[in-house]
């Protein structure tokens, strides 16, 4: 089978990382894949060919006629030369270019959402979810993922959920004195300017013993804010407790999951620490759930689908100062965790059996092919998006 991931940018994250773990299991397994993406510096980790078209990131509105037919001939033409049977298109506007050149390509796809996060306000891309939900062509990651879509679409949808495959490396485990997050430094991820302001008023106080130290592993565009705050709280404790490591790749990287005391952050990262039996503290990603911890993943078999916290789903929210302290001090707490979160991931998100269900996944998907046809709404709501977005930048100015 020849298979095209189609997705934003190959940026350092978790949902590259979730395409490279893909795309190598699919090469091991005698499949050809390729990745679509506007490039980035995890381009570098894939295994597979990789092709970069400009602007299949952005915005259908911010394209006049001519470059967005551009688009879509660069884009048939990469997908027909590799003689694609499938595509997997990526959320947000990677699906929207799919969909828009399927009548080019005539290739079957199915959209795979790896963050929820784009769904507010976005008119097309729930349009679009809608409609490859009624084909049984919408997949996503958990169930609470699917509700908070749904809530965005206003509508009931048919998912099919199909877990984060977790590939380990075989790195020995230890419990050094460090707490560790990787996520990209980006609006939705701002949780770690809580943690670290959290961290060092533990510190400050004394609440967690002293040779500890906070590592963040990322890059983004607000990496000199939250740079920024470490500085500030450094000053405070009065010696470098806080260290910013910038990309990390390979073997070092898996050393940092396999070493550290406990883990903070949200989805890919969250279940690769779990499995090396690392406690791991959740996190949400909306404005108002950022300043707070919120919880355990993997605390009870229940917690499995919440690898990110929001709004309605379990948990209370609890000062990263005061969830930190309990977790590093507590080491019948921190081992029970951490041993219940490993058993967890090893059972649900082994990548065998999730491969497996993608492969039969993508063989339904193109017996499903003549369904695909345009649809008159999707089609007339991008027309009118693209008439009303100079406007809309005129009154902005």
């Amino acid at each position: 089978m020849n298979i095209a991931f189609v997705t934003p940018k190959m940026i350092i994250g978790g949902a590259e990382q979730y395409i490279i773990v893909k795309t190598d299991w699919l090469k091991k397994n005698g499949h050809n894949s390729i990745v679509i993406s506007a490039g980035g510096e995890n381009v570098a980790n894939l295994n597979v060919p990789h092709y970069v078209i400009k602007d299949i990131d952005t915005p259908v509105y911010h394209l006049n006629d001519k470059r967005r037919k551009e688009l879509y001939l660069e884009l048939t033409r990469i997908l027909k030369e590799d003689e694609i049977d499938i595509i997997e298109a990526h959320n947000t506007w990677p699906i929207v270019h799919i969909y828009n050149s399927y009548k080019d390509h005539r290739i079957p796809f199915l959209l795979n959402v790896l963050s929820e996060l784009s769904y507010n306000r976005n008119i097309i891309l729930q349009c679009i979810t809608c409609y490859l939900a009624k084909k049984q062509l919408y997949f996503t990651l958990t169930d609470n993922m699917n509700k908070y879509i749904e809530r965005c679409c206003r509508s009931k949808l048919y998912a099919n959920i199909i877990p984060l495959p977790i590939q380990k490396e075989e790195i020995p485990i230890s419990d050094e004195p460090y707490v560790l997050s990787i996520c990209r430094m980006s609006q939705e991820k701002m949780y770690v300017k809580a943690l670290i302001v959290g961290f060092g008023e533990a510190t400050i106080k004394h609440k967690i013993p002293d040779e500890y130290k906070l590592i963040l592993v990322g890059d983004g565009p607000l990496k000199d804010e939250v740079s920024k705050i470490a500085h500030e709280t450094n000053k405070r404790i009065g010696r470098n407790k806080i260290e910013m490591r910038g990309f990390v790749l390979g073997d070092a990287l898996y050393k940092l999951y396999a070493g550290c005391r406990c883990y903070v952050g949200m989805g890919t990262t969250l279940l690769t620490a779990a499995s090396y039996s690392k406690p791991c503290i959740r996190v949400g990603f909306q404005k108002d759930t950022m300043q707070y911890a919120w919880g355990y993943w993997g605390e009870t078999f229940e917690s499995k689908d919440e690898i990110v916290y929001t709004k309605g789903t379990v948990g209370n929210p609890i000062k990263f100062e005061k969830i930190l302290e309990q977790i590093i001090n507590d080491n019948e707490l921190n081992h029970k965790i951490g041993y219940n979160s490993a058993s967890i991931v090893n059972s649900l998100y082994g990548i065998e059996v999730i491969m497996k269900n993608w492969i039969n996944s993508y063989k339904l998907a193109i017996e499903k092919k003549k369904s695909l046809n345009d649809s008159t709404i999707i089609s007339l709501i991008q027309k009118i998006s693209c008439l009303l977005y100079p406007i809309y930048r005129i009154l902005k100015k």
